[in-house]
């Protein structure tokens, strides 16, 4: 629940929209939020031991008798947290409370099967954030708010400051993007390169002097280093990131081989090409066909990821109104 949470801010901006849209949510959260926007907004802590797997399920479940006590919910919708959803959904089940929940990674842990068969409805960002096959899964979008990140005009004329936002490991391909930064170096000596992120223990990385590494920053900080960039590189092949979507909100071309993303937003050259070979297209580019992609992605970003359109859907898949 900390909106300034490098990767969790998202479920503080899922809590505040779903507060304009219901009477009263309640929330349990295992860390304090440190401040609550909305005046029907009630957050009750529940600490998750690691290992203590039967103490944390009862705990749990008198937390669910509490507020099902107090004041009975009409859903119930459950955020990145099958575990959670697998422990409460067959009381749900039984009460006949509509069950909801939100699951966007790769990984299928046995607890994320056994929620999707008790569950009502799931929900996901792209068909690459689920890997269960479902007739319930419903998939949304990512849901930004381009009001955070806005819209700033570039000088594409002259390309120098390169950003990568995210975890760094070998698994998000930095070595490919500090080696693709490298290559294109020889022909365009002057670009530089940031990476902004938490970075993994056993990531070996030489540090140039065009090479910037910084660790995560508060949310908050991200637009302003968004603003600060000329291109957006990503190197990570998995489902559709978010910080893909909040650079092209941001005004930003995109360099990746992300799939999900080449399969609905644009690229200068070949969406096949390798990173490198990408990048070196892009800087190669006159500034006109540069602006033209990136209005082009800005347009197609808001129509499916914007935050307003986002939470209509993600409403409409609590409420049961919204099928597969």
């Amino acid at each position: 629940m900390d909106s300034n949470h490098p990767s969790l801010s998202h479920q503080s901006e899922v809590v505040s929209q779903l507060a304009s849209r219901f009477t009263r949510v309640t929330v349990i959260t295992s860390e304090p939020p440190k401040s609550i926007q909305s005046s029907n907004v009630f957050v009750r802590v529940l600490k998750w031991e690691p290992g203590s797997h039967v103490s944390n399920a009862l705990r749990l479940v008198l937390e669910f008798a509490k507020i099902l006590k107090a004041d009975r919910p009409t859903q119930i919708f459950t955020h990145m947290l099958p575990i959670h959803a697998a422990i409460i959904s067959p009381f749900s089940r039984v009460l006949r409370i509509r069950h909801t929940l939100w699951y966007a990674h790769a990984a299928k842990p046995l607890s994320l099967r056994v929620a999707t068969f008790l569950t009502n409805q799931v929900v996901s960002s792209t068909r690459g954030s689920y890997r269960i096959k479902s007739k319930k899964v419903v998939f949304i979008g990512q849901g930004i708010d381009s009001s955070d990140f806005k819209f700033s005009l570039r000088d594409f004329t002259e390309i120098k400051n390169i950003l990568h936002v995210g975890r760094m490991d070998s698994s998000k391909g930095i070595p490919s993007i500090v080696e693709a930064v490298n290559n294109s170096r020889r022909e365009f000596p002057l670009i530089r390169l940031s990476l902004v992120g938490n970075k993994s223990e056993d990531l070996e990385l030489a540090a140039p002097e065009w090479l910037s590494i910084k660790g995560a920053v508060p949310r908050s900080d991200l637009p302003k280093i968004y603003s600060e960039s000329e291109v957006f590189i990503h190197a990570f092949r998995g489902s559709l990131d978010k910080v893909l979507i909040e650079a092209v909100l941001t005004g930003l071309p995109v360099v990746t081989q992300n799939q999900e993303y080449l399969d609905h937003f644009f690229v200068i050259g070949s969406p096949s090409s390798d990173i490198s070979t990408q990048l070196k297209n892009l800087l190669k580019s006159e500034s006109n066909e540069i602006e033209a992609l990136v209005a082009k992605n800005l347009e197609i970003a808001k129509a499916n990821h914007e935050i307003t359109a986002w939470i209509n859907r993600l409403d409409a898949v609590i409420l049961g109104t919204s099928k597969p």
